[in-house]
């Protein structure tokens, strides 16, 4: 059940390495075995897993309101404990520097963040120059752009309460980022 709350929260397929340090499974010693129990539905694909459909997605997660139970029963798969896991893995890469960030955390953990109710930690992630400087750089590797710091910023606008302490400091960055976007996106 685990793995099926990581990998229906996650927003790209993960290596076996990253299920590991999401769900505190060995990835030698216990991942295989139990990946491969789940493989007709979990299927590696280069080395990547992730559920074979979009309807395995909506079972897992889904609710049947008429009888107010799961879907999936036992399988039943939440999100949020997923969303919560890889926010823990993100925020531990995070804690060593923004340079120590994986391009999985990079390109997702302020998403993680939001979905697990973390606001305090979205702010300051947003707040943090360097995790900022680091994603704005647009680099091959981690595929991210100023244009996917202006959606983290859009995202916390959703998210943080109107009352949260940073949030107008948050809405002074998303403008100026805003206002500066193709000068930074050329620079």
């Amino acid at each position: 059940r685990v793995i099926l709350q990581v990998l229906v929260a996650a927003r790209e397929p993960l290596s076996r390495n990253q299920l590991a340090q999401a769900t505190s499974f060995d990835a030698e010693d216990e991942l295989p075995a139990m990946l491969s129990r789940i493989s007709t539905f979990v299927p590696q694909r280069d080395g990547r897993y992730s559920l074979f459909h979009r309807s395995l997605f909506e079972w897992l997660t889904g609710w049947d309101q008429a009888l107010d139970e799961p879907h999936a029963a036992g399988y039943f798969a939440n999100p949020k404990k997923g969303h919560t896991r890889l926010a823990d893995w993100g925020w531990l890469e995070y804690a060593k520097g923004a340079g120590a960030l994986s391009i999985y955390a990079l390109r997702h953990l302020p998403r993680h963040l939001s979905s697990s109710g973390r606001v305090d930690d979205l702010a300051a992630l947003l707040t943090d120059w360097r995790y900022l400087e680091r994603k704005g750089e647009g680099t091959d590797a981690a595929g991210t752009t100023v244009f996917d710091v202006i959606n983290d910023f859009a995202l916390a606008r959703e998210t943080l309460p109107a009352a949260h302490p940073r949030r107008r400091l948050l809405n002074l960055l998303a403008e100026a980022i805003r206002l500066d976007t193709e000068l930074i996106a050329r620079h």
